[in-house]
């Protein structure tokens, strides 16, 4: 029995499949297992159980019981479960044949700064966001928008004027805000969403064209385009019950968080210098929280009454390089332009890993998560980086066998929308000088329970999470018109996502 197992941290499937419950959690399709485990089964003798710390055992060996020394398995995973397949590789699983990591979070190295910690969220936001301004300027479509400029200088102008006037167009005031921050944050944030969207990613540009001009179909146009964001971030998918931000935060609090940790003013002028960032200040005070608030720079952070740790202690395997399992190899996707895993988390797991069973492919364009955000130009043709993996599973993990043909098909570069996009975004098929043919109507008002703090709308769930989503839209009416306040806020489409833990089995050819 071949199997391809998916811990898609991503969730870039949403089946309409009923979940089954694993230790509690509703976290695997119904597809996942091509043969059911026995109602109770003990882990395997055969592999390592100390490699994991105290959060993971359980949760590993329940996903391992169906796979016994006569199985072969090939595991792939996206974003921050790349850590945790690499923490999987320690345990020299027999069954397990090949490792597949898509966006890929680094283990080891942190005395090199070669470890990932979401500490630098910004900072690896920024270098996308600097990749991607720089081949507008190559780009003979959207450089063609800012004549004698370039889209870099455009944006910190539209920064500059934003902040020294908050009240002095139509368009700065659809970016105000109830707190102290400047309504250049706000569009910071916004930006790094569309960012991390490889299909809107391209508005990005017509945005900064149309808030700097601000005219009043460009007020329409922007208003529209935030009410149609909203409409499709209250849209329910069957892949929002997978997620577990309180997971997500343990691991991260746990393991993936640098110490001492930084101050929240030290993260937060890191993110307001950067072109486009997410503002992970705000996790210092859920750090502090989890951690106990004995760290130097939690002294001005709210002191928790807990007298615990909603921590889990890190390991002896912990910032360890990792030996690839005998009989295994690994392959390696990365995006170039891939906001949330920078490539260079990519190029560090590579050189760390001790062995040379190991392949590294990556994509000039791409955006987080390769396997769907690779497209080709043959027709009918899947994406370049899911042919890798069938590939990789076609030749039993031989990496000096992969079949990469599909390089060369890959699509360029496109700063271009389509009408039909442009449309149901903003009432109009030309995202730059078009003039809406309507008004949209706000399909909500701020939700119950919600509040603005330090300019991003939080909620219970959403708070200090704000490096993985940005962008929720509150209304208001003012003079008759809608006006949207473009706050930061912790949804959109990516918070179904980056935290989202899909695991699913595909059955291939034996």
């Amino acid at each position: 029995m071949h199997l391809l197992l998916l811990l898609v941290a991503l969730a870039v499937v949403d089946a309409a499949t009923s979940p089954i419950k694993i230790n509690g959690w509703y976290a695997c399709s119904a597809r996942t297992f091509a043969t059911p485990a026995p109602a109770t089964v003990a882990p395997s003798a055969s592999f390592k159980t100390t490699a994991f710390s105290a959060a993971e055992p359980d949760v590993l060996a329940t996903l391992l019981r169906p796979f016994d020394a006569s199985s072969i398995a090939d595991f792939a995973v996206a974003s921050y479960g790349t850590y945790l397949v690499e923490r999987l590789m320690q345990l020299e699983n027999p069954s397990i044949k090949g490792y597949i990591l898509d966006g890929i979070v680094a283990n080891s190295g942190s005395k090199d700064n070669k470890l990932t910690v979401f500490n630098d969220w910004d900072k690896e936001v920024d270098e996308a966001a600097q990749t991607f301004i720089d081949l507008c300027k190559t780009d003979t479509y959207c450089s063609s928008k800012f004549p004698g400029s370039d889209l870099r200088t455009a944006l910190t102008k539209l920064y500059a004027a934003l902040d020294n006037n908050p009240k002095g167009s139509a368009c700065a005031k659809l970016l105000e805000s109830s707190s102290s921050s400047p309504p250049s944050a706000t569009l910071r944030a916004l930006f790094s969403d569309l960012l991390q969207d490889q299909t809107l990613r391209s508005m990005i540009p017509a945005l900064v064209y149309r808030f700097t001009r601000c005219s009043s179909d460009d007020v329409t146009a922007i208003t529209n385009f935030a009410i149609q964001i909203d409409i499709d971030d209250s849209t329910p998918r069957p892949s929002d019950s997978y997620r577990s931000t309180m997971l997500y935060k343990l691991i991260v609090t746990s393991e993936l968080w640098r110490t001492p940790t930084e101050s929240y003013d030290t993260l937060k002028k890191t993110f307001m210098n950067t072109l486009i960032g997410s503002n992970v200040a705000g996790m210092v005070t859920t750090y502090c929280i989890a951690s106990g608030g004995k760290d130097p720079n939690c002294a001005q952070e709210r002191a928790p009454s807990n007298d615990y740790k909603w921590q889990y202690p890190r390991d002896i395997y912990y910032d360890v390089p990792i030996t690839i399992p005998k009989g295994t190899s690994v392959l390696l996707l990365s995006g170039l332009l891939d906001p949330q895993t920078a490539a260079r988390g990519a190029r560090n797991q590579y050189d760390s890993f001790i062995g040379t069973a190991k392949r590294l492919v990556e994509f000039n364009y791409a955006a987080h998560g390769t396997i769907v955000n690779t497209p080709v130009t043959t027709k009918g043709g899947a994406p370049c980086a899911a042919q890798l993996v069938a590939s990789f599973v076609t030749v039993d993990g031989d990496v000096t066998a992969l079949d990469t043909s599909c390089l060369a098909t890959v699509a360029p570069m496109s700063f271009a929308i389509k009408p039909s996009l442009a449309k149901s975004y903003l009432a109009t098929d030309d995202i730059y000088d078009g003039v809406p043919t309507e008004k949209f109507t706000a399909a909500s008002t701020l939700a119950p329970g919600t509040s603005a703090v330090d300019g991003a709308v939080t909620t219970s769930d959403t708070v200090a999470s704000g490096y993985k989503t940005a962008a929720i839209i509150g209304y208001v009416l003012v003079a008759g018109l809608l006006v949207v306040l473009l706050v930061l806020v912790l949804r959109k489409r990516k918070k179904r996502a980056q935290a989202h833990s899909t695991l699913y089995v595909e059955p291939t050819p034996a």
